[in-house]
């Protein structure tokens, strides 16, 4: 009993805050610790302040504060919802917080150093001049690599198979030239879901390999590795980013607004290290803001970009009438993504074409390690890879290749 009794005492401790006595919780956050039913060790809390908590070590540290927990090093503090109570006559307003307590990861989140990866990278680069100076243009889409994703081998087999991919493209590069295409333009479409989030459904922290700022370290890394080895062989580099529903910052599960989203911010961040490389300047940037789709011009053809989560809900689960009616709703309120010649999408993690006349859609497959939910359901999957093609004066979309 005396170890029962400690835990009660533990989650039930007073609070040094005297005005907190006077305060009813709301619903679903009333203040405590939750062990787990087999050890001593915490699982989950609940805490509430007269401030906004900001930074993850005054997260740990009002816990520890007002539950008198001892955090052992190796549990990550994880904030699952929050919610703010509106003060009423003398009572002030109110943060409220609910954690999770999560086991860190001995693979590969402890053992990855992005930053120190990126500069060993760069310290090995060659010196090359630009290779192809032709007047066709190569596209790329990056998109759905999930960074933290812990299935299919995690992020540690995702960024192997984009190591293989960038190979990939440089060979698949001098085949184009080879047979008299002459590449000499690389355009890279960032299609969005990059990062695998953290909040995107309840029981997500479980599944991840990494945390959010280790994402974002991890894909700013891979898109400057990628630049880094792929850049110095066309005379132009343009990058066309838009945010995918991953990479949304969400509170209790919904988007805090249509901004801010991971899967840009890797690339803002990528652009200001480029802007800073003299061996970068010929790579320029066009990045969403709020928008859910972008628009780029590709030798007199009007290229849009969207991710796929804004095709709204219904038809089945059909993606391609999902995307037709989304794409025509665009052209009919005069839209810039309605004005395309090709619309690329994503989102759906497998390869998808049709033709609406005068409009091409093409939808990539992902990058990630696979969805065993979808398996489960449908019995189907799609392989990796990263979607290539070429862009010419008199063709839109050809020479196909997943990479």
């Amino acid at each position: 009993m005396g170890e029962l009794a400690d835990k009660l005492a533990r989650t039930t401790a007073p609070d040094t805050d005297a005005r907190r006595a006077r305060v009813r919780p709301p619903q679903g956050f009333e203040p405590g610790v939750r062990f787990s039913t087999d050890s001593n060790v915490p699982v989950a809390a609940t805490i509430s302040s007269d401030r906004e908590i900001r930074t993850s070590e005054d997260h740990r540290a009002k816990i520890i504060e007002q539950t008198g927990l001892t955090i052992p090093d190796n549990l990550d503090v994880v904030l699952e919802r929050l919610t703010l109570q509106n003060g009423a006559g003398s009572v002030p307003e109110r943060w409220w917080y609910k954690y999770k307590f999560i086991e860190r990861a001995d693979g590969f989140l402890s053992g990855y150093d992005a930053v120190a990866t990126l500069k060993a990278l760069r310290s090995n680069r060659r010196r090359v001049a630009p290779t192809y100076e032709g007047g066709t243009t190569l596209g790329l889409e990056w998109n759905d690599w999930q960074l933290g994703k812990s299935v299919g081998g995690g992020t540690a087999a995702t960024v192997e198979r984009f190591d293989a991919a960038i190979d990939a493209t440089v060979t698949r590069a001098k085949e184009l030239r080879k047979i008299g295409r002459d590449p000499g333009e690389l355009l890279i479409v960032g299609n969005g879901d990059l990062v695998e989030g953290c909040f995107i459904y309840p029981h997500q922290s479980f599944e991840i390999d990494m945390d959010r700022r280790d994402q974002l370290n991890t894909g700013t890394t891979m898109i400057l590795d990628g630049l880094d080895r792929l850049a110095p062989l066309f005379s132009r580099v343009r990058v066309l980013a838009v945010g995918g529903n991953h990479g949304e910052h969400r509170v209790d599960g919904k988007r805090v607004n249509r901004h801010d989203n991971d899967d840009v911010k890797i690339f803002e961040d990528a652009a200001r290290v480029a802007e800073r490389d003299k061996r970068l300047g010929h790579v320029s940037f066009v990045l969403a803001q709020d928008e859910p789709a972008k628009t780029i011009d590709v030798h007199g053809w009007v290229y849009a970009a969207t991710h796929g989560s804004v095709y709204g809900k219904g038809t089945g689960g059909n993606p391609l009438v999902k995307a037709y009616n989304w794409f025509r709703n665009q052209a009919a309120g005069r839209q810039p993504a309605g004005d395309a010649d090709v619309l690329l999408g994503a989102h759906f993690h497998h390869l998808l074409m049709q033709d609406w006349g005068n409009t091409l859609f093409v939808q990539a497959p992902a990058l990630d390690g696979g969805s065993p939910q979808f398996t489960d359901w449908s019995g189907t999957e799609s392989a990796p890879g990263m979607m290539s093609w070429l862009i010419t004066p008199d063709n839109k979309f050809q020479d196909l290749a997943i990479l």
